[in-house]
């Protein structure tokens, strides 16, 4: 039997030591979902300096559509329950690539948004969302979060919204362990449950 899957998607600072996107992969795992934590900086250019800049995003928004494609390809996988999760700047793909691909099944933004590269307008559905945020992000403010929020409420998509109110940029200590819980959780009812798929 071909099972759902979720592409995971690291932060500017890539996956680093992992241990803060892994614990993600593994609890999804758990769930009976095939994770794949995509290591999306490695393909690109070496030349072109700052890899986590806007002006690579289209290039890195075309490898992580490569890797969709692959993961979508495989005989164990079940094309029509493909998760996207994004952390941070992973966030902002997700969303983003979320938007153009009526294909997903659900989508997690942990501390990312909509791009602003990405008029609302263009926007015409989105797949179940899951926005986590902290309340004192000074890098992603939780602006962003409450402006994807009430996006998702005009188009009339589903979507769950958590705001840790002392969390900034990284999700650390009990909610970190909280956001890791609620991401597997989400995608499994989305993913696994009957009547929890697509859009």
């Amino acid at each position: 039997m071909n099972r759902p899957a979720v592409i995971l998607l690291h932060g500017a600072s890539g996956v680093g030591s992992g241990w803060l996107i892994y614990p993600y992969a593994e609890e999804i795992a758990r769930h009976g979902i095939d994770a794949f934590v995509i290591h999306y900086f490695d393909g690109l250019d070496p030349s072109i300096g700052n890899r986590s800049g806007t002006r690579n995003f289209a290039a890195r928004n075309g490898i992580i559509r490569d890797a969709i494609r692959h993961v979508r390809s495989l005989p164990e996988t079940d094309a029509d329950r493909i998760g996207l999760f994004g952390l941070s700047l992973g966030g902002f793909h997700a969303v983003d690539i979320a938007a153009r691909d009526p294909g997903l099944g659900a989508v997690v933004a942990l501390m990312g948004a909509l791009p602003r590269s990405t008029p609302e307008a263009a926007v015409r559905s989105m797949p179940p969302t899951l926005i986590l945020h902290g309340a004192r992000d000074a890098v992603v403010p939780i602006d962003r979060a409450v402006d994807l929020a009430l996006l998702l409420g005009r188009l009339r998509s589903p979507f769950d919204m958590k705001i840790y109110l002392h969390g900034g940029h990284t999700m650390a200590g009990d909610a970190h362990g909280n956001s890791v819980r609620l991401v597997a959780e989400f995608f499994r009812r989305h993913l696994t449950d009957l009547g929890g798929q697509g859009r």
